[in-house]
């Protein structure tokens, strides 16, 4: 008997690469679990618009060519709403045309607002009930000629700083209050311009600022906020000393980009308020909250921008920017103690793929914010229990490699040094590879916990991680007056009774992943007993690396004061690993240090470690990383 054939269910709310295939789409967003899968781009139609099915070639053959000005377009028109505190009710970002957003992380509360069509009109609002943001007209999907970009990438990441900032605002239950009167928001011109693709060593004063305030939440990141987002400093030719260039590419753009230097200029705010009494601090957060959201106000003239000059680079210069600011928030909320950066990185992802992806050459800019996501997502990947937003290996394989070109352009920004060591993942690149491939047995893992991993693959990464532990980058030299370095990243840590011990960075934090990586193929793979002599060992080893900084002090005279913050996943890993009752003070203290200079997810990480060692002080059965699957959270 022949079976019964039954119709297929096709979802009338699904994307266009679904409904072109025929197959059915979950409709989930921004991207559908079978686009997901395919590695395809996942797009909604808008309201009205048919999508013609059938195979791409047949398709195109119908296409009868068009310029692309003669395209007639549909507007989206989206609502951003501000979080103003507690007790504010929340209403999820509105569209008027087209698909709801269905899979934002939105927060518990905020206004009612009312839209405003321009800046202008945003900027005279000023009650005490409700406060409002322009309506940002969301462009037009179409690719300028020649460009790499189209409007629905700006879009994209326009949702993930509005998502963000709101974010932020709630977590750090903050509300904004214009009784101050300040200037908001009217920077005067840079001091000189600036035309370097690559800028190093901008100046503080680069931008003139008006108000005190303003002046002295600019020093606020200049110097605190841009060291945590980049612990390590970049040596290049030009300087005779070390330069942040995540810091001098943020400044070139905040010039002549307002909505990043408000956001900008509420990261300094934020840190400024932890060194002032209540009053004073209170004021600094209001003022944090006030840059957060101009920075929104301030987004949406730059989202219609490309479309009234009419500039063919426009675009990418736009899409820059706000990625700059996405990621610089995003950063600020990994280390906050309620993190929610995670859902956020989707448009982020969304342009480091396709700048990656096509055959065009990257701007420079781009090519430093890939490794800046990618720092994001291996970290991820290793340490939270839902992983980062690249879900298959492929995505992996085009994010985390680089080719010749790319790091070339690194090598420039003096984010990879000749040594090849780089500054921001904190290990050698040759060892980015290791760790990509890590991440992606870590999520298949955590996908199918019953299957055993690879141990091919397991012996290959075991090998690779020994041999890039024997890398080293300084000498560190004793002599009867002191100790002295040839290399880079040396440091001077003041040990009791004034004594004084030289110590390299590269080599600790070179050592430290490479030792954790070991640690995380044995236990989350190969599933061995922490209890193990060999994983015993290697967390020795790990302990022995910070044990200098058991009882040192005056961390703020050292030349990298925030480089703590750099081992942490390395240090998480001894911890949830650690057996031996002597060698936890060494890791509080460590952790200690992480939470002073900035680090607050420093204390949570630490929480979780003392858990695990309760537990296993009972004689429970523990699993090292917690057993917390789903709390979005990353060692940062």
């Amino acid at each position: 008997m022949p079976s019964k054939r039954f119709k297929r269910d096709y979802s009338r709310g699904g994307c266009r690469e679904c409904k072109r295939r025929k197959i059915k789409c979950n409709e989930a967003k921004p991207h559908c679990s079978e686009c997901t899968r395919l590695g395809k781009i996942c797009a909604y139609p808008v309201e009205g618009e048919r999508v013609i099915r059938g195979s791409k070639k047949i398709i195109e053959e119908k296409k009868e060519p068009s310029p692309v000005n003669n395209v007639p377009s549909t507007k989206r028109v989206r609502r951003v709403q501000m979080y103003m505190g507690p007790g504010q009710p929340k209403r999820k970002m509105k569209w008027d045309k087209g698909p709801e957003l269905a899979d934002e992380v939105v927060p518990k509360e905020t206004v009612n607002t009312t839209p405003l069509n321009t800046h202008h009109e945003a900027e005279q609002l000023n009650t005490e009930h409700t406060t409002a943001v322009p309506e940002a007209e969301l462009l037009p999907s179409t690719i300028a000629p020649g460009g790499l970009y189209n409007n629905d990438d700006l879009n994209l990441l326009a949702t993930d700083l509005n998502n963000l900032v709101n974010d932020i605002m709630f977590s750090s239950n903050i509300a904004q209050s214009f009784d101050n009167q300040l200037d908001f928001f009217d920077p005067t011109s840079i001091t000189a311009p600036f035309l370097d693709d690559i800028p190093k060593n901008i100046p503080k004063n680069y931008i003139e600022l008006k108000t005190d305030d303003e002046k002295r939440y600019m020093t606020q990141f200049y110097e605190d906020f841009a060291s945590q987002i980049l612990p390590f400093g970049a040596d290049v030719k030009e300087c005779p000393w070390y330069i942040n260039p995540f810091r001098d590419v943020i400044m070139k753009y905040a010039a002549r980009e307002r909505f990043l230097l408000a956001a900008v200029l509420s990261q300094g705010a934020r840190l400024a308020s932890e060194l002032q009494k209540e009053k004073e601090r209170r004021r600094d957060m209001e003022n944090c909250a006030n840059y957060l959201s101009t920075c929104l106000k301030l987004l949406s003239p730059a989202l219609t921008r490309n479309q009234e000059k009419e500039v063919k680079g426009d675009l990418t210069s736009n899409i820059e920017s706000i990625l700059l600011t996405v990621l610089l928030l995003a950063s600020s909320s990994a280390s906050n103690e309620k993190q929610s950066w995670r859902p956020h990185l989707q448009g982020a992802k969304e342009i480091i793929m396709k700048a990656t992806h096509s055959k065009i050459r990257s701007s420079t800019t781009l090519i430093m914010c890939k490794l800046w996501f990618a720092d994001f997502e291996i970290l991820a990947g290793l340490s939270s229990g839902l992983g980062g937003t690249l879900r298959t290996k492929e995505e992996m394989d085009l994010v985390f490699n680089f080719d010749a070109y790319e790091l070339e352009v690194l090598k420039e920004f003096g984010l990879v040094q000749e040594s090849g060591f780089c500054i921001v993942m904190g290990y050698h690149i040759d060892c980015l590879e290791y760790f990509k491939d890590l991440s992606n047995l870590i999520r298949l893992k955590r996908s199918n916990p019953e299957k055993s991993s690879d141990p091919l693959e397991c012996a290959r990464l075991i090998g690779g991680f020994r041999n890039q532990y024997d890398k080293k980058f300084a000498e560190i030299e004793s002599r009867f007056d002191g100790e002295f370095s040839n290399g880079l990243l040396c440091d001077m840590v003041q040990l009791p009774e004034n004594k004084l011990k030289m110590i390299s960075w590269s080599d600790i934090s070179q050592q430290a992943y490479t030792l954790a990586g070991l640690v995380t193929v044995f236990t989350r793979l190969l599933e061995m007993s922490v209890d193990s002599p060999h994983v015993k060992i290697l967390v020795a080893k790990l302990v022995a690396l910070i044990k200098v900084f058991e009882n040192s002090r005056a961390h703020g005279t050292m030349s990298f004061p925030f480089a703590f913050s750099m081992l942490q996943w390395p240090m998480s890993i001894a911890g949830f690993a650690c057996t031996e009752p002597l060698e936890h003070p060494t890791i509080e203290t460590f952790f200690g240090l992480c939470y002073r200079t900035g680090s607050y997810s420093a204390n949570l990480t630490l929480e979780r470690i003392k858990k695990v060692w309760e537990l296993r002080k009972a004689g429970k059965t523990v699993d090292y990383v917690d057993g917390e699957s789903n709390i979005d959270r990353i060692t940062y």
